[in-house]
């Protein structure tokens, strides 16, 4: 993919605000999209919730049932994993 969004510094939202600014941000959501379905789904749920739900991570572990640092565990797995595949696939730079 032509380009790729840096990531040095930026928190998860500004990450996903760079992806709209790329001229080819419909295939880059998508592939987004596909790498948030690889995650388990432990992750995609914390993802799904404190990130495009916009829950905080206490809201969403009462959500889920589960401890607060069992949520900020999981979504910092999850973005390390999604910062991996996205490296992998050329929409992140390394």
């Amino acid at each position: 993919m032509p380009g790729c969004i840096h990531l040095h510094g930026r928190s998860p939202g500004q990450i996903l605000d760079a992806v709209w600014e790329r001229p080819d941000h419909e295939l880059t959501l998508h592939v987004v999209h596909d790498t948030v379905l690889d995650l388990n789904q432990q992750q995609r749920t914390v993802i799904g919730l404190v990130y495009y739900l916009e829950y905080t991570g206490d809201q969403a572990a009462e959500h889920l049932g589960i401890p607060p640092g069992t949520v900020k565990s999981r979504a910092f797995y999850a973005i390390r994993a999604l910062r991996k595949a996205l490296e992998d696939r050329g929409v992140l730079e390394p």
